[in-house]
């Protein structure tokens, strides 16, 4: 069996243990915290945006392989066994799609874009040179934008790919209907 299989078939387990943990974040036996984690781990599964990219072949699937598993391990080891046992089976009888969230999308920059400005000051606050210092506010100010825009160029695409692809799923189904109606 190729890595390429295995990968596949981690990720469609994964993907059943979202639902479940769904489910169990919903049940009144579970706590706080572990509704907390389980809001977290959601917002990353469900957020359209990854650390690693799914296009790049089996690395794109390694941040889902090795953070939600341990987002979920988290939240399941605090997750009352009754009330998980019980989210798992209704996830077994009851699948839903969970559908990609772009709010959660938005909430995943905005960490990552404060992060990333945060990391940017205190290498300049430590390394930088006089001049650079005092012009800090501008820097971190670029920085921030030219992050929004990437970030804004990379919706921009992934939304139309995605129509892109609903499109084309759809075009042989036209074409054949128009080519029976000529008939």
């Amino acid at each position: 069996m190729s890595a390429w299989v295995w990968l596949k078939g981690q990720v469609k387990k994964l993907k059943r243990s979202i639902t479940a943990l769904y489910y169990a974040a919903h049940d009144p036996r579970t706590g706080w915290l572990p509704r907390i984690l389980a809001a977290i781990a959601l917002a990353y599964a469900l957020s359209p945006l990854d650390l690693i990219p799914d296009f790049i072949p089996v690395l794109g699937m390694i941040d889902d392989l090795l953070i939600l598993p341990g987002l979920i391990w988290l939240a399941v080891w605090l997750i009352l066994p009754e009330a998980w046992e019980s989210a798992k089976e209704r996830a077994e009888r009851e699948p839903i799609r969970l559908r990609e969230n772009w709010v959660a999308a938005v909430c995943v920059f905005i960490v990552w874009d404060s992060l990333a400005v945060y990391v940017l000051y205190m290498v300049t606050r430590s390394y930088g040179s006089a001049s650079l210092q005092d012009n800090m506010i501008l820097l971190l100010a670029a920085t921030g934008g030219i992050l929004v825009l990437c970030e804004i160029t990379w919706n921009v695409w992934k939304l139309k790919s995605e129509a892109r692809q609903e499109s084309d799923a759809r075009t042989p189904d036209a074409m054949e209907e128009g080519l029976l109606s000529q008939a």
